[in-house]
C-alpha cells in the first residue's frame, strides 16, 4: 500500500488514522497510524487497545511496520 497521500498537508484522514511527518527510527521520512479497539474497527486515539504504525520511504512505501497493544 502506498502512504504518500495521506502524509500531504492539509489531508483530511479518517478517524484512527494519524500521519507524523517527522523521520522515523529506521530511517523512514514520515509515519501513519492506524488506531483500532479489540475489534479492529478504526477508533480514535485515546479509545484505541491496538496501533499500527508504518514507517515510510520518500515514495511512501512502508519500509517497516510496528504493531502494539496499548494500555
Amino acid at each position: 500500500m502506498v502512504y504518500k497521500t495521506m502524509a500531504e498537508e492539509n489531508q483530511d484522514l479518517p478517524v484512527g488514522v494519524e500521519v507524523s511527518l517527522d523521520s522515523t527510527p529506521r530511517g523512514g521520512v514520515f509515519s501513519v497510524a492506524f488506531f483500532t479497539d479489540n475489534k479492529g474497527v478504526f477508533v480514535s486515539k485515546a479509545e484505541a487497545t491496538k496501533v499500527v504504525i508504518h514507517e515510510c520511504d520518500e515514495n511512501g512505501e512502508s519500509i517497516f511496520e510496528t504493531f502494539a497493544i496499548i494500555g
